[in-house]
């Protein structure tokens, strides 16, 4: 079918998931006098949430922030220090818990990172989120929920709505580029005291 076949090429064009390691090409000399450091933290199974998070990290370099993006499955939560901002992205999955499928969650590898990071200080750290999903699924994009949770327990705002992409974005990446411009705009607002 063709979503079968998008799903296919978008794959095969991310399959080196090595390139999008740091992206980082901002120069931190180069910013202007007090930019934020972000952090795109993202969980992918198939590459399609990797390829969003490059997106949303290029385009914030495109805003003149210095971005890197990071694949949660090579993380430690500590690594989540040091950053103005953490945006936190997964693709929905389910997972087997006890022998029961749970539907609309993060996959195996995010939850446990979650768990994890739940624990790390991060004072001053503001956030952000997207999931990926279907919408003929239980809980579409239901990976954001999970991750507000985190955010919840890591005591960060939120600078805006999480972003739930629908679908495969190979063919809509200009929707991930509109709430990355709207993140960018939320980023540069002033922290309230």
């Amino acid at each position: 079918s063709r979503i079968i076949r998008e799903h296919i090429i978008g794959v095969a064009a991310l399959l080196d998931r090595e390139s999008l390691g740091h992206m980082q090409t901002v120069p931190s000399g180069h910013m202007a006098k007090g930019q934020s450091t972000i952090l795109v933290a993202y969980g992918s199974n198939s590459g399609n949430t990797r390829l969003v998070a490059g997106r949303i990290g290029a385009r914030l370099e495109q805003h003149g922030f210095s971005v890197t993006v990071k694949d949660i499955y090579r993380m430690k939560p500590s690594e989540l220090q040091g950053y103005d901002v953490v945006v936190f992205g997964s693709c929905t999955w389910s997972r087997w818990v006890d022998g029961q499928e749970l539907e609309a969650q993060l996959p195996e590898h995010v939850h446990r990172f979650a768990e994890a990071a739940a624990e790390t200080p991060l004072p001053g750290t503001r956030f952000a989120i997207f999931a990926l999903g279907r919408h003929e699924y239980n809980g579409f994009a239901g990976a954001a929920n999970h991750l507000e949770i985190l955010v919840h327990k890591l005591g960060g705002p939120l600078l805006l709505e999480p972003f739930k992409f629908d679908g495969f974005p190979q063919r809509r990446l200009e929707t991930v580029d509109e709430w990355a411009d709207q993140l960018a705009a939320a980023i540069a607002q002033p922290t309230p005291a």
